[in-house]
């Protein structure tokens, strides 16, 4: 902890504390997402999908979308997918999903 503490010091007097505060809220997304994949391991054939389809990439309307993870605590958009276009998150239903990988 001690050394956590120095690194944030450090940080602060070279950049700035906005700099620190996006780092941390870098790191927070970072196990946000880890928690994420983690799920989708443990729970993705409960919205009727493999394993492996975690990655794959879907297509709905013009945009291109990477499967990254799921949220069961959504109930109705738990499918979490990241527009290839500009890298936001966005949430979706299991079933648009599946039918835009064609999984019966």
């Amino acid at each position: 902890m001690l050394l956590v503490q120095k690194e944030m010091e450090e940080l602060i007097e070279t950049h700035g504390l906005e700099a620190v505060k996006d780092a941390l809220n870098g790191i927070l997304r970072k196990e946000k997402r880890d928690e994420a994949s983690a799920n989708w391991d443990i729970y993705c054939r409960r919205y009727g999908f493999e394993p492996e389809h975690l990655g794959n990439v879907f297509h709905l309307g013009k945009n291109s979308y990477k499967i990254t993870g799921l949220k069961t605590a959504n109930r109705k958009y738990p499918i979490l997918a990241d527009d290839l276009a500009n890298g936001k998150s966005y949430k979706f239903s299991p079933e648009s999903v599946r039918l835009a990988l064609f999984i019966k």
